[in-house]
């Protein structure tokens, strides 16, 4: 399976898994559980980063990682998918 640039690596429905997490995360969610076959991807680590210290930055940078064709507009694209 090739694994296309715009789902950051991962295949499709893993990209959705991370980024429900990600938005749960962002709308203060309770719990978020980031299953181990993505923990390795650079949006799951700036998740754990966030659940960790709670700094907004990690999770920019986690929307940032799940849209790397689009950083600058990351957040409206994990919205809109």
């Amino acid at each position: 399976m090739v694994l296309l640039p715009e789902y950051a690596g991962l295949e499709p429905q893993d990209w959705h898994a991370l980024k429900d997490l990600v938005l749960g995360a962002a709308y203060g969610a309770g719990e978020i559980s980031i299953p181990p076959r993505l923990r390795s991807h650079p949006a799951a680590q700036h998740l754990q980063s966030f659940l960790t210290s709670r700094d907004k930055k990690h999770l920019d940078k986690a929307a940032e990682a799940l849209c790397p064709l689009h950083p600058d507009t990351a957040w409206l694209a994990l919205e809109k998918s």
